[in-house]
């Protein structure tokens, strides 16, 4: 597998000597990591400028407020203007105030945790950055499974001489759990299942073609191998009624 590249991790807080605190701990988590330090009144200019690719984990320590409708809940509003950045940053609240529903708030809107400031420590930082690094993994394997390690992209189609419901059932339970297969499709026309398989290479590919012609009967299976991938996103182009050009919304 591919060695990933060490994560970025910003601060931002406005109190400097907590900001020091964390950035310390970070450190020592995460002793092949960067960790930058930034004002919470800094960051709010600098975020409008935030493409989402300048850090990786953001510990984002400000007041959350009393509720979510609170005007002081600063925090919630930062995180309501990261989500419209094109590329989201693994976000670690810290709140200064704020209870059980802010709390729920935060996630909602994006954060992968939220952890209550006079609360936290060494242990429960290190859970949630871990956390964090976790989601950024998924992220990367999404969008770039060459990164961890994962090269070879194979389309796959199925036709079958049984169409009974029991043989569709058990041949979707088995294929369901397959790891390999990324997306799974019953088709119309001249096949009649199609399969997205992602696998590290050759070798890796021929392992899971003979698991799958060898648990379950299939009449033809062709393997399309692709050499290319010239586009892939997570984002759907929502239809609109009038002529203005349609918006992309990222699926979760």
């Amino acid at each position: 597998m591919a060695k990933t590249m060490p994560a970025r991790l910003l601060v931002v807080d406005q109190d400097a000597r907590y900001g020091e605190w964390l950035k310390h701990h970070l450190g020592v988590l995460l002793p092949e990591s960067t960790v930058s330090a930034l004002h919470l009144s800094d960051f709010e200019r600098w975020s409008h400028e935030l493409s989402g690719r300048d850090c990786d984990v953001l510990m984002l320590a400000a007041p959350f407020g009393s509720s979510p409708e609170d005007p002081q809940a600063q925090g919630l509003e930062l995180l309501r203007q990261l989500r419209e950045k094109p590329h989201f940053p693994a976000v670690i609240a810290v709140a200064e105030e704020g209870n059980e529903l802010t709390a729920v708030r935060a996630l909602q809107l994006g954060a992968v945790d939220y952890l209550p400031k006079r609360l936290l420590t060494p242990e429960r930082l290190k859970t949630s950055v871990r956390l964090a690094l976790r989601m950024i993994e998924k992220r990367v394997a999404l969008l770039n499974p060459e990164k961890i390690g994962l090269g070879l992209t194979v389309f796959v189609s199925i036709e079958t001489s049984d169409h009974s419901g029991s043989w569709l059932q058990r041949f979707a339970e088995f294929v369901s759990a397959m790891p390999e297969v990324m997306e799974f499709y019953r088709m119309a026309g001249d096949v009649d299942y199609m399969l997205r398989v992602v696998v590290a290479d050759m070798a890796a590919y021929d392992l899971f073609y003979k698991r799958l012609i060898d648990a379950i009967p299939l009449r033809n299976v062709t393997s399309r191998f692709a050499m290319q991938r010239v586009k892939s996103t997570t984002a759907f182009a929502l239809p609109v009624a009038d002529a203005k050009p349609s918006r992309a919304v990222t699926s979760p």
